[in-house]
């Protein structure tokens, strides 16, 4: 296999070309796609249980649903579970 040189740019070169990749991920949707992704992938793995048995935010749910079904009486269930 070939092997590729080590680069000798300045490091304030390389640098800026790696922020400039950063920024081009950012502009082209990264984050958006790490909270979807991040969302699902909870739906996937399931959610983390507290030592009472109450299901915690992070997986399926987030905070905002869970205090939502408390007011409401209502046990959050994880499908993976």
């Amino acid at each position: 296999m070939d092997q590729q040189e080590p680069t000798t740019a300045e490091p304030d070169a390389i640098a800026a070309e790696s922020w400039q990749r950063y920024l081009y991920g950012i502009e082209r949707g990264h984050r958006e796609y790490t909270e979807i992704a991040r969302m699902l992938e909870g739906f996937y793995l399931g959610g983390d249980y507290d030592k009472d048995g109450n299901l915690q935010a992070g997986g399926q749910w987030n905070e905002g649903d869970l205090g939502v079904l408390e007011e409401q009486r209502r046990r959050p269930t994880s499908s993976t579970r």
